[in-house]
């Protein structure tokens, strides 16, 4: 697999479906050109939305976009990882563990709760 910095844009809007093999926009592109966003991200959200799955998609979407929302006090770097651990309900993906804690710390904050959780798990 080539790194994205090594893909033209052509070969990538390909390998996405946006474009045909004349480089016209097919109807996926079209919509990838009206987003405010790269046309990964952008696949990425639209096809959350067609499967039903757009809260976590929007999660792992911002949290592409900026850094990690995790904070890792100097000496509780073991606490941090056990509390992903715990976010990650089995799974391998940083990706999940983001939308997780996105999810719960939604639903702490409408028990007023919101500011225990951030602290509980960094």
């Amino acid at each position: 697999m080539v790194p994205c910095t090594e893909i033209s844009s052509p070969e990538l809007l390909h390998t996405l479906n946006a474009l045909d093999s004349d480089e016209n926009l097919t109807p996926l592109g079209y919509h990838l050109a009206n987003l405010p966003l790269d046309p990964q991200t952008g696949k990425m959200i639209l096809m959350g939305a067609m499967f039903s799955c757009i809260d976590p998609i929007f999660s792992v979407a911002a949290s592409l976009t900026f850094k990690d929302p995790f904070v890792i006090p100097l000496g509780k770097e073991d606490q941090v990882n056990k509390c992903k651990i715990e976010l990650s309900n089995g799974s391998k993906s940083d990706h999940l563990v983001i939308a997780e804690a996105v999810k719960l710390w939604e639903r702490a904050k409408t028990h007023g709760h919101s500011r225990d959780f951030c602290w509980d798990y960094f």
